[in-house]
This record gives C-alpha cells, sequence and structure tokens, in this order.
C-alpha cells in the first residue's frame, strides 16, 4: 500500500488530486517583489548548492469544487548556480513549496510565513541498479520509474518520475528514487519495441527481461516525402507506445502488438500523420529480406511561425497556444498546446490545412486573438513579430483591520462573471498574485469584464469585492481589510427531515459560479460556515433539488439566520373521466427554470480527477409515484407557474401548467387526464408527402411548454390529451420554413403543409463599446413567440455562427460578464442566405428591488419576468408606428433569478446585471402583482415597491 508523505494539512474541507503534468501549463501567476527574508538555497546532503532544481509553490484548496481546485501552481522556476531561486519564496502562512531534480529524491516543504527556512536539503535518496535481459542486443533506450504523492487536505497530489538512459549490455540505474515508496511503476521504453511495463519493489532484485522477437510482430518500412524523398528523423509511434526515428535513407523498422497496426508520423516540416497499416505477407522469392517493407508518404505540413514582443523586448520561456477550429458538421473543437519560445520565436505543426482561430498566451500578459487564419496546404505562415500586451490591470492593498499594518503573502486571485469563468478555466487562466512586504499586488493581463477580487490568508477570514475592469486600464483599488470574521450560521425549516442539505454562500446577485464558503446542515436542518466578513450574502439552499435563494445580512454580532424551503405541500388523485388512473409518475417542476430557455454548460478536465463546473442547469424536478388508486404525494414542489407530467406505465405523457400556491400544507388537488387527442401530421407543400423527423412542439396560452416530439416515418405525432384551447403549433425542420401558428378551435386532426426552403445561416459578431470582441458571450436566438432555437458562447473574436435556421425573424439575448443580461432588436432572415450582423453590446449596471411592505421580508417570489423593450431606431421604424409592442424575455438571463428565490429581511433582493436600455418589470410577491417600467442608463438601478 502507497505510504504517504508527512506533510501537515492544509485548511481544505477535503482530499483533491491535481496531477503534476498540470503544472506547467497552469503557472499564469504574475509573481511581483517579496520580502527578501523569504529567500530559499537548495543544497545536497554535503551542503553544497543544487542547480537546476525545479520548485514548485502550492496554496491550499479554499473549497470542494472543481473552480478552487483548478486554482494554477505558483511556480517559481528553476535554481540558478548558487542553488537559488530568481525569485524569493512568496511570504505565505501556509505555503508547501514542491523540489525536483533529477539526481536527488523529491522534496516537499511545508512553509510558515512567519518564520520561513533560509535552507532545503535534497537527498539522494534510493539507487537501484539492474540490466534489462532480452535475447536480441539492446543499444539503447530508456528506464522510468513513476510515483504519486497525495498531499491530504491540500487538494492535489504530485506526480514523480524518475528515468535513466539504458547503457551497454542492457544496464542502467535509477537514481532519486523514494525510500518510502513500497512499489514504483516502472516503464522500459526501448527503441522498436513493445514498451515493458512492471513493478519495483523495496526489496529483492529487480530483473526485468523483454519478451523475445519474432518476425510476425515487426514492421518494417521507409517514411518518403515528396518525389520518394528519404524524411529522416521522423517518429513513429504505435498505439501501444513503440517508437523509433527513421534513419539516413527513412528507413525503419519495429515491433508491433497485433495487425492492423495503427501508427503516428510526426515529421518536422511533413503533416502529422495517423495510418492504419496491414500486415503484409512475404513473397516467396523474397528470401532476403524476408519482412515486407511498407511505404509511408508524407506530405508537406503546416507550419507557423513567429516571434513574441513583449514590453521588455522579447518574450522567454513557455506560452500557450491555443487553436480553434469549425468542421463542416457544424462541430467545434478548441486545444491548448505549450508554445515553445527560443528568443521569442516559436515554430507549431498545425494538424492539417484548414481556417483556424489562434490564441496566444504568456504569463502576465492579455491573450493575443488572430482570427480566421486560412491556411493552405504545405504553407507556413510567418505571423512576423507580435506585440503581446499587459492589457488591463488591477493593483491593490491588503491591511490588518485591527493593527493597520499591511499584510504581506496574501493571495489575491480574480474570478470572472459568468460563463465567461468556464471559458478561463478551459484556457489554464486564472489570475493571481501574492502581497508584498507593503502590502500590495498586481494583477495583469486582464480582458475587460466584472471580476471579483478574492484575497485569502491563513488566520483571516477571507475578503472580497467586485471589480469592473475596462479595456486598457489600470484599476487602482481602495485598500482592502482583513479582519478574523465570524461565522455564518443559520436554520432551514420547511425541508424534508430525510434530506442532506448543503448551503452555499455567494454575491448577491450570485454572478460568480465559485461560492465563497460551504457547509452542511445537521439533522435538526441549523449549519454554521467558516468565518466570514461581514457583508451581505446569497444563501443556496440544495437538498434533493434547490429549496432556498435568499440574501442575509452577516454582521460581527452573532446572528442566526432562518431560511425557509420554498416549497409547496401538493398531494392528490389523478383521474381519467373522473376514474382514478393506476400507476405511473407525477413530475412538477418550476415553469420559469432559466435552463429550459438558454443553452446549460457543463466544463471538465480530462486530467482533473472530478473536476467539473456546471452552469445554467435546470432545478431538479420533484418526482412523486401514483399507487394502484391514482393517489400522489408530493412533499415539497416547487411552487408559482409550474409545470406538472403525468407519465403512464405505457409511456405516454400528459403535461398541465398550473400556478401552486405556497402552502405546509398539502392540498388535495385533481390531476385529470381527460383533454383532447389530437394527432399532427406534417407534409411536403409541394408533394403531399409526409415529413419524418419534424420537431412538433405545442404550447399554452401562455406559451409555456405541453408537449414536444419528432414525426415518425407517416409524418405524423399523436398528443394524448391536451387541455382546453387556445394552442401554439410549432413545426420545424431542417430544408423546411418553420410553421407555427394559433389554434382556438379544437379538432382531431391537423395536416399541416411545410414549404421547402433553403436553410440561413446567421454569423454573428459581438463587440463592446470600445469596438473589442466580445468574447465569452453566451448569446441565444429566439424565434418570435420567444422560444430558444439555439444557444452557445462567442469565441475569442467575438463571433459565432448559427447554422440550418429557418427563415423567419429573430431576436437575441445574452449573458455577458461585463454587460451582464442584455438584448437585440428583432431582425428578419431570409432563406438561402448567409447574414452578417454586428452587435454592439452596451456596459450593464446592477439591478435591486426594495420592497418597503412588511410582508415582503423574508417572502418567496410566486412570478418573476423582465422584458427588454427595443427602442423604434434599433427596430427600424418611424416613432409614430406603434402598432405592435416587441418584448425580448431575458428573466432566464439575469445571473441572480431562480425559482427558488426569496426576498432577503430587509425586503432587498439582488436580480445581477442588465445591460443599458428600456425594461419592463413583472414581480408578484406576498399576493401582490406590480409592474414597471424602468430604463437602465449609467448607473445601478433600484426598483421600489410600492
Amino acid at each position: 500500500m502507497r505510504k504517504r508523505r508527512a506533510v501537515p494539512a492544509a485548511k481544505a474541507p477535503a482530499d483533491r488530486r491535481l496531477p503534476w503534468s498540470l503544472c506547467l501549463f497552469l503557472s499564469l501567476l504574475l509573481l511581483i517583489s517579496f520580502r527578501a527574508e523569504a529567500d530559499l538555497q537548495v543544497v545536497d546532503e554535503v551542503g553544497q548548492p543544487v542547480a537546476g532544481a525545479v520548485v514548485e509553490v502550492r496554496v491550499p484548496s479554499t473549497a470542494d469544487d472543481a473552480i478552487h481546485r483548478m486554482r494554477p501552481p505558483m511556480h517559481l522556476g528553476e535554481t540558478d548556480a548558487e542553488g537559488r531561486l530568481a525569485s524569493p519564496l512568496p511570504a505565505l502562512q501556509q505555503v508547501l513549496a514542491l523540489v525536483d531534480h533529477p539526481e536527488y529524491a523529491p522534496a516537499t516543504l511545508p512553509i510558515d510565513g512567519t518564520d520561513p527556512p533560509r535552507t532545503l536539503v535534497l537527498l539522494s535518496g534510493r539507487r537501484v541498479a539492474a540490466q534489462v535481459r532480452s535475447q536480441e542486443e539492446i543499444e539503447s533506450g530508456e528506464v522510468c520509474a513513476t510515483w504519486e504523492d497525495p498531499f491530504d487536505g491540500w487538494g492535489w497530489s504530485a506526480q514523480w518520475r524518475r528515468c535513466a538512459e539504458i547503457g551497454e549490455n542492457g544496464s542502467f540505474e535509477l537514481g532519486g528514487l523514494p525510500a518510502d515508496e513500497e512499489v514504483l511503476e516502472v516503464t522500459i521504453k526501448v527503441p522498436g519495441r513493445l514498451p515493458w511495463r512492471g513493478s519495483l519493489g523495496s526489496e529483492g532484485p529487480f530483473r526485468p527481461s523483454l519478451p523475445p522477437l519474432d518476425s510476425g510482430s515487426r514492421l518494417r518500412g521507409r517514411l518518403l516525402g515528396p518525389g520518394d524523398q528519404p524524411v529522416v528523423g521522423g517518429e513513429i509511434t504505435t498505439e501501444e507506445g513503440a517508437s523509433i526515428l527513421s534513419g539516413p535513407d527513412g528507413r525503419f523498422e519495429f515491433q508491433v502488438s497485433h495487425w492492423p497496426a495503427r501508427l503516428s508520423v510526426v515529421a518536422d516540416g511533413y503533416r502529422h500523420l495517423a495510418k492504419t497499416v496491414e500486415h503484409k505477407a512475404a513473397s516467396p522469392g523474397d528470401r532476403g529480406h524476408r519482412i515486407p517493407e511498407h511505404s509511408i508518404q508524407l506530405e508537406i505540413g503546416e507550419q507557423l511561425l513567429g516571434r513574441l514582443l513583449g514590453e521588455q523586448g522579447v518574450v522567454t520561456g513557455e506560452a500557450t497556444l491555443r487553436l480553434d477550429r469549425a468542421w463542416p458538421d457544424g462541430r467545434r473543437t478548441s486545444r491548448s498546446y505549450p508554445l515553445h519560445l527560443e528568443e521569442g520565436e516559436f515554430r507549431f505543426h498545425l494538424p492539417e490545412p484548414g481556417v483556424y482561430g489562434v490564441r496566444i498566451a504568456a504569463p502576465g500578459y492579455r491573450e493575443l486573438t488572430l482570427s480566421g487564419l486560412h491556411i493552405a496546404a504545405g504553407e507556413a505562415r510567418n505571423l512576423g513579430d507580435l506585440q503581446l500586451d499587459r492589457g488591463a490591470a488591477v493593483r491593490g492593498r491588503v491591511i490588518d483591520s485591527l493593527t493597520g499594518e499591511p499584510l504581506a503573502g496574501v493571495v489575491a486571485e480574480l474570478l470572472i462573471a459568468g460563463p465567461a469563468l468556464l471559458y478561463e478555466l478551459g484556457r489554464g487562466h486564472r489570475p493571481q498574485a501574492i502581497s508584498d512586504s507593503e502590502g500590495t499586488f498586481l494583477l495583469a493581463g486582464l480582458s475587460p469584464g466584472r471580476y471579483q477580487l478574492r484575497l485569502h490568508s491563513a488566520a483571516y477570514a477571507p475578503g472580497w469585492r467586485e471589480v469592473v475592469v475596462h479595456q486598457e486600464e489600470l484599476v487602482e483599488l481602495p485598500p482592502s481589510l482583513l479582519g478574523p470574521g465570524e461565522p455564518l450560521s443559520g436554520c432551514v425549516e420547511g425541508a424534508s427531515g430525510s434530506e442532506s442539505l448543503r448551503i452555499q454562500a455567494f454575491d448577491p446577485a450570485e454572478q460568480f459560479l465559485a461560492s465563497l464558503a460551504e457547509a452542511t446542515a445537521d439533522s435538526s436542518g441549523c449549519f454554521e460556515t467558516e468565518p466570514l466578513p461581514a457583508a451581505r450574502y446569497r444563501l443556496l439552499v440544495h437538498g434533493e433539488r434547490p429549496l432556498v435563494a435568499q440574501e442575509v445580512e452577516h454582521s460581527s454580532e452573532e446572528t442566526r439566520h432562518r431560511l425557509v424551503a420554498a416549497t409547496s405541500a401538493l398531494g392528490g388523485v389523478v383521474t381519467r373521466r373522473g376514474q382514478p388512473v393506476a400507476g405511473g409518475w407525477l413530475r412538477a417542476s418550476p415553469g420559469l427554470d432559466p435552463a429550459n430557455h438558454r443553452a446549460a454548460i457543463i466544463w471538465s478536465h480530462s486530467r482533473v480527477p472530478g473536476a467539473q463546473a456546471r452552469f445554467g442547469f435546470p432545478e431538479a424536478p420533484a418526482l412523486a409515484q401514483v399507487q394502484a388508486d391514482g393517489t400522489f404525494e408530493l412533499p415539497a414542489a416547487p411552487h408559482g407557474p409550474v409545470s406538472i407530467t403525468y407519465t403512464a406505465p405505457s409511456g405516454d405523457t400528459v403535461t398541465r401548467n398550473v400556478i401552486l400556491p405556497l402552502t405546509d400544507e398539502a392540498e388535495a388537488w385533481i390531476f385529470e387526464l381527460a383533454g383532447f387527442p389530437v394527432s399532427i401530421r406534417g407534409i411536403d407543400e409541394t408533394t403531399g408527402e409526409p415529413i419524418e423527423r419534424v420537431q412538433v412542439e405545442v404550447a399554452d396560452g401562455q406559451l409555456l411548454p405541453l408537449f414536444g416530439q419528432h414525426t415518425d416515418a407517416e409524418g405524423q405525432v399523436v398528443i394524448p390529451s391536451l387541455p382546453d384551447p387556445p394552442w401554439r403549433l410549432e413545426l420545424s425542420r431542417r430544408g423546411y420554413r418553420s410553421r407555427g401558428e394559433w389554434i382556438y378551435e379544437p379538432q382531431e386532426v391537423f395536416t399541416l403543409p411545410l414549404v421547402p426552403e433553403e436553410p440561413v445561416q446567421w454569423d454573428l459578431r459581438l463587440q463592446r463599446a470600445q469596438h473589442e470582441p466580445a468574447r465569452s458571450v453566451l448569446v441565444s436566438v429566439l424565434d418570435p413567440s420567444s422560444r430558444m432555437i439555439a444557444s452557445a458562447i462567442t469565441n475569442a473574436g467575438g463571433h459565432r455562427s448559427f447554422s440550418d435556421l429557418p427563415s423567419g425573424e429573430y431576436s437575441l439575448a445574452w449573458i455577458d460578464s461585463l454587460a451582464g443580461a442584455g438584448a437585440a432588436a428583432p431582425k428578419p432572415l431570409e432563406a438561402g442566405r448567409t447574414e452578417e450582423t454586428t452587435v454592439r453590446i452596451p456596459h450593464g449596471f446592477p439591478l435591486r428591488l426594495r420592497c418597503n411592505l412588511p410582508d415582503c421580508q423574508g417572502a418567496a417570489i410566486s412570478f418573476f419576468a423582465l422584458h427588454a423593450l427595443p427602442t423604434d431606431h434599433q427596430l427600424g421604424r418611424e416613432p409614430e408606428d406603434r402598432s405592435s409592442q416587441e418584448r425580448i424575455p431575458l428573466t432566464s438571463f439575469l445571473s441572480g433569478y431562480r425559482p427558488s428565490l426569496r426576498f432577503g429581511d430587509d425586503g432587498e433582493l439582488n436580480l445581477g446585471v442588465v445591460a443599458a436600455g428600456r425594461y419592463e418589470l413583472e414581480l408578484w410577491v406576498a399576493g401582490r402583482r406590480w409592474t414597471r417600467g424602468l430604463v437602465v442608463v449609467d448607473g445601478a438601478v433600484k426598483v421600489l415597491f410600492p
């Protein structure tokens, strides 16, 4: 069993593992000056300095979620000839330094910033000398041992690796191995041979033996370029990991485990090639070469060349290059690669010709974006000198609130608002800095956006504040005070006693996906978080589904907050024409769930186990089983507009949209299934033939969905039961014009012809006021019925294309880190055309509600709606033309809205940020209904009720 390092646990809620391989890719920390006394020298056992030791600094994860665990490491580089770092260690009160050198055992050093060490001794570790046995002669190769060190409480684990070259007669010596590891994983790679994998124990001899070669498992060939010129030094690798370099005449020979053999070929100046090679039998006359030879033809490859320039000349070290591609089948891919710089110059091999979007990021600089690069076959595109800029920056100072003294070693990090945070995580970017001896810090290379600054230091409650950053701006923050703080405590009422309740504390508008603190309620529903500074917070309570979203004022005085779950008790019977039905299921979900109207996003990382962040996912529905006598019980159903669906044992579904009042007592309710059975058939208007896979959607008079399904091979769908009209029918299919109409009189069969037409492609470019691309904006296309037709995130150039749209009039709604929720006026799109539209998204401002009535304090929101009202100029009409009132729903795009929402105890509620413009607001709370018109121009908006 693997032993664990004796490293004191950091203050973190759980053990999470972050692989060591991410260190170099995520090190985007801008290091500033630290206290000189925190300098560190790395020496060996006899006190001699160790040069070339890689030193990395980690701080503990502050919470148990993917966003917190993805904090980049603080990579400080390699030691010089004197064993010292170019930058001193940060003066943190809680930090772990990891030191790695190939000739020594790796070392881990917990550091207390109040008394930092001056030297670190690297031990030579265990050494293993052995010989690789083989029937064939071994001329070269490599032996590598790997192992993992988990660090409980620090939020990651380190993966170590020690390698040695194989010498004469297969001999090798592995050094720098840990003395306390019982079993190490070992891989032996010999050119042309399959990798050997085994284990190295702490006791007994190590005698690895390679299996013998046979002619049936050997592949011989030549790498050839244009004109059959030999390709020298090309690397051929099998899917099992066997690899070899082609020789002077392009020839190679190596072992495969099976046929057909799948190969990957990489050669400088040539296009990367993936090839499957079939087994070729030797011919009777080929006695001299019993192994047939394969020819592998390479094509001249595509490359990007250039040089990165920063403020002080060329950029050195490593940068990150990210390739964005749109494929003909509609897929979009984005992948990052390390970019190795030599005197600022780079050469990157593209996988193939095509149209690329390129993003280059270097530590401390703003990301450089190059969009729409058309790379032809065999082209080496020289991008020339690429000037990187620092972009916007945030500078601040941290002070002890009790003593007034500056605080050194405080970790300052910035999180961007909304779904843009998932984009930042995907490219490994998370701005961080550490305060120096004067308490100052600087975070540079920022894009415009609304950020949350978080400050962490041991023995202090974390600090946070919202920061708005514009293009090329240096934001000077007032001093931030850190103090001891007080735990935030409370009790949840109205939840099922069997539910495990999780409580999260967010900023009031819930604009940032990472919580500020978390807690788990005890059996009585009460909870207490870690100490937090006095501020306003939004508390989210999750059981089997989200139960409460309520704002509280947290002060330095001990206060226990009362939270009431926003659910309704619902019980009754399911009937058909007055008679109970037997069996089936009932599902109740909020009718105004935001995720029903825009995209839901899930982010994960292939190299970080369990790292996953979610945005915009729907609230979990309440489920109940229908008994044999038709009765059911939903103890915790949502309230307000609710969609209730009955699923029969046969699979047929019936949906009704109702208003459920908020009540503690189970309401006796009859779910009557009898209604109007309807068959809808879609046919081609020109041929009269039925159309398969037409999307048929039916909504009620309030445009809430009742049914959705594709037509079958006969071009029809059968709806078992619809409520009383009116109904809104929507039919759509690629290659046909969408059809929508209101039905006021029921009938059994509707045959609806669809007109064939070419689809529309809509190319959107979103820009900010300074004409800068608005990237990472979640934008949705809405039809005239306010249905979401498509939804996606803009790329680095602020661009997003929506293809296969039917002709018609569409509007846009979006979520942006800077502008918040916003909308663009409807635009007609013609069939068979590609429309190009540039949308300027204005600045956004916070929107807050305040209800002065006592009944509003802590009251649940029964209904809320916000609609954008485009101006006459935006709609392209004369001011006197008031024939229609266009309204674009924005409720689902507000960061602070969710169905389980309540006013705070002071009657206030933050709804997030809305873009400048005209709006209409509707609110139902405490048995009252209000409507308000408002104009957002410049500054925060507070809407008062009554």
